[in-house]
This record gives C-alpha cells, structure tokens and sequence, in this order.
C-alpha cells in the first residue's frame, strides 16, 4: 500500500510541475484566454485523476478485506477440524 502510495505522490508531484510550466509559457505568451481555458482543462483533469486514485485506493482497500476475512474463516475451518481431534 505505501508503495502505491508513493507512486500516486510522485505522479501529482509531476502533474503539479507540468500545470506550473505550462502556466508559465502561457502567461510569457500574455494569452489570458488561453490560460483559463487550459485552467479549466488542467483542473478537470487532477479531479478526474484524482477519482480514479479513490477509485484505486478503494478497491485495494476492498481486496485487503477479503484477504482479512478469508483468512480468518480458514482459521476458524482449521480450529474446527483440529477440535475434532
């Protein structure tokens, strides 16, 4: 998990960059227009990015869960058999 985590903070970490550079060309150019409308695009895309990451992070989330219970259900099939004996 962590490791993802670290990857998911390194690719908004580049994202952050690009949105930095790419303002910064755009405002050289004094195209205000321009800028806006890549505002607009730029922050579309780290929201829609950012619901993929919870998309993500849910379903990790959500399969570490199951690992959980099924884990504990083989312990209580094993406390079973061995009660037997």
């Amino acid at each position: 998990m962590e490791n993802f985590h670290q990857k998911i903070s390194i690719i908004l970490l580049r994202m952050q960059h690009s949105v930095i550079n790419l303002k910064q060309t755009i405002a050289m150019q004094n195209n205000i227009a321009k800028r806006e409308e890549l505002d607009k695009s730029l922050s579309n895309l780290l929201m829609n990015f950012n619901e993929i990451t919870n998309l993500l992070e849910n379903a990790q989330e959500s399969q570490e869960e199951k690992l959980k219970i099924a884990e504990e259900l083989l312990e209580k099939e094993i406390d079973k058999f061995l009660n037997k004996f």
